[in-house]
């Protein structure tokens, strides 16, 4: 999508910023997925003279993409997180009930409405450097970047008491197709959901935890001591994965960068952009033998 070329109507209620996006926020207009000029109307509303407090930096609909703020521009949408980790959160207004379950959301016209938010949505990841990556109540609470919605960001106290776009919104086929992969299925067997590996950083000596859930990896802790490793219960270096080490390999070779565990999120973009998640499935494969050992 040509983020340029999409149409702007100015929302009256915006604040100025410089600082860059490190965080799109979801939610839904609270009207139905089908209708015309959905997204232009809720534009021209939040241009208007009757506008509400709030605005948002997209609204987006089964036909088309509208503008209300341009990022970095801070846009009334989510309370508090509006400016997250000191930069300007990204709102995307999308059409739709919070109370829709997810077969509602996946009807023909959710499907239409979904591809275009993805284009959207991968257009602005681009343009500003945003992980793409899903931030769940844990994650905004660390200061994790990447996409989330407003029910999150309500749940982690940083939202208000809006819980758009709902628990039925179908974050996985979003990430599925944000990411080219295809949506993870549920197994039948008893395989973690999450499997993890170990290894230290080598400029503070501190063990980091790295993990794989199917679709991107991430640090999600870190592990000040070797009890604590010893007591999670399996600990692994480069070398025990033979030629599908590449997953720690990569660990090892991003966290010089690390200036605090803070900025342990950033493992994600290294460890998919170097590795792939071909790759890094087998090494999750083999990890989740280890772990049933």
């Amino acid at each position: 999508m040509d983020l340029d070329a999409v149409d702007w109507i100015p929302a009256r209620n915006r604040s100025p910023h410089g600082g860059t996006p490190t965080l799109i926020v979801l939610h839904s207009i609270e009207c139905p997925l089908e209708g015309n000029h959905r997204a232009r109307n809720c534009a021209l509303w939040f241009a208007g003279p009757t506008s509400p407090r709030a605005s948002a930096h997209y609204i987006v609909d089964v036909d088309e993409v509208v503008c209300g703020v341009q990022p970095p521009n801070v846009a009334w949408h989510v309370g508090r997180a509006n400016v997250y980790g000191g930069s300007p959160s990204i709102g995307i207004e999308q059409t739709g009930y919070a109370r829709y379950t997810t077969d509602e959301w996946l009807s023909p016209a959710g499907q239409t409405q979904l591809d275009r938010l993805v284009d959207l949505v991968a257009a602005l990841c681009d343009r500003w450097g945003i992980a793409r990556r899903w931030v769940d109540e844990t994650g905004l609470r660390n200061g994790m970047t990447g996409i989330t919605t407003h029910g999150i960001a309500t749940a982690a106290g940083i939202g208000t008491d809006h819980t758009d776009p709902g628990p039925g919104w179908p974050v996985d086929e979003f990430m599925a197709r944000l990411n080219g992969t295809p949506a993870p299925t549920p197994k039948d067997d008893d395989m973690p959901a999450r499997c993890y590996a170990f290894a230290t950083h080598p400029v503070s000596g501190i063990w980091l935890l790295a993990g794989w859930d199917g679709r991107y990896s991430e640090v999600v802790s870190h592990l000040d001591n070797d009890d604590e490793v010893r007591s999670a219960g399996a600990a692994f270096s480069p070398n025990d994965l033979g030629d599908q080490g590449a997953l720690l390999d990569v660990l090892l070779d991003a966290t010089p960068r690390w200036a605090t565990t803070a900025d342990a999120a950033t493992i994600a973009d290294s460890v998919v952009s170097r590795v792939g998640p071909d790759v890094a499935r087998r090494v999750a494969d083999e990890l989740a033998t280890r772990l049933h050992t």
